[in-house]
């Protein structure tokens, strides 16, 4: 096991970027730093400042062929990054506060989602920093965005603290599907093939996992992946077969307040051990980590009573 020591706060997104033909990893953290390693090795290669506030969530993304690094931090920026010199080439402002970046094709163009504090979805074009759509309909902050394919078209889903995962047409800007999750927040989104079918996993406050199909809003599977916040979900294919890996966010630092890394008692670190798993999506695993948790404005703790329907098509 390699360990990457170099971020003086909480690692609070990762992902994979491709830089001069070599598989680099991208970290964003709670000090408003990027930062590049190799990971076969373990090295820091490079840091990237720019950030005024936590780096929340970090993506790849292309641009005229390149693979570059978009990055979304709590202050409302989006940046984009050339990891091969470090330079910074874009600078947004979107959300007030932005919580989830991800890349997602549209018209053959490979374009940015975000979603953030002002309780929309942001579409923007990476090679000029354009703002193409803004997308209404969350009834509170989105904290998660992901491409999921449903019959042949790249769909954008996203995941808010107001319990639902909503669908997205990016071609007509237009939301096609509600699925009202009953897990509280919806904290995380991501795609799983299972027997062939691409799905939706949802990861909620309430601990669990729930599988999705994205063309009907049918729930093949929940899983009690843990007893807290299921904040982060990738797939990843072991001996051939593509798993779901989860991991859980331990943040006790009194009732619906926002951690700092001053105000957190011992125990809430202590207990942050790394033990991932992946097991079959139709039983997620989980581990242990910290993340910033906290009540959205003028409410308390997440309900996770819904009466609507699961699926609704609008």
């Amino acid at each position: 096991m390699i360990t990457l020591q170099g971020h003086q706060h909480w690692v609070l997104s990762v992902c994979p970027v491709m830089v001069v033909g070599r598989q680099l990893l991208a970290s964003g953290g709670g000090g408003g730093t990027v930062r590049l390693w190799h990971p076969a090795i373990g090295e820091q290669l490079a840091t990237f400042h720019g950030h005024r506030g936590r780096v929340l969530s970090v993506c790849p993304v292309k641009v005229a062929g390149r693979e570059l690094v978009a990055s979304g931090d709590i202050g409302g920026t989006v940046r984009l990054w050339d990891p091969a010199d470090g330079q910074q080439l874009a600078t947004v402002q979107a959300h007030g506060g932005v919580w989830c970046v991800c890349p997602v094709m549209v018209a053959g163009r490979q374009l940015l989602a975000s979603g953030g504090e002002d309780r929309t979805v942001r579409l923007w074009d990476p090679a000029n920093g354009e703002q193409l759509a803004t997308l209404h309909g969350h009834r509170g902050r989105v904290l998660s965005v992901c491409p999921v394919m449903v019959a042949g078209r790249q769909l954008l889903a996203s995941g808010a603290d107001d319990g639902t995962a909503r669908l997205w047409d990016l071609a007509t800007s237009e939301q096609v599907a509600t699925l009202n999750t009953d897990q509280g927040w919806v904290v995380s989104v991501c795609p799983v093939t299972v027997a062939g079918r691409e799905l939706l996993a949802s990861g909620g406050s309430d601990g669990t996992v729930r599988l999705w199909d994205p063309a009907n809003g049918v729930e093949p599977a929940t899983v009690q992946a843990d007893r807290d916040a299921v904040w982060y979900m990738c797939p990843v294919t072991v001996a051939g077969r593509e798993l779901l890996a989860s991991m859980a966010a331990t943040a006790r630092c009194g009732s619906g307040t926002q951690p700092t890394e001053n105000s957190c008692p011992t125990s809430a670190t202590s207990r942050a051990g790394f033990s991932a798993r992946a097991r079959s999506p139709s039983k997620a695993g989980s581990c242990w980590r910290t993340a910033p948790l906290r009540a959205p404005r003028g409410s308390g703790t997440p309900s996770t009573a819904n009466n609507s329907p699961a699926f609704r098509a609008t």
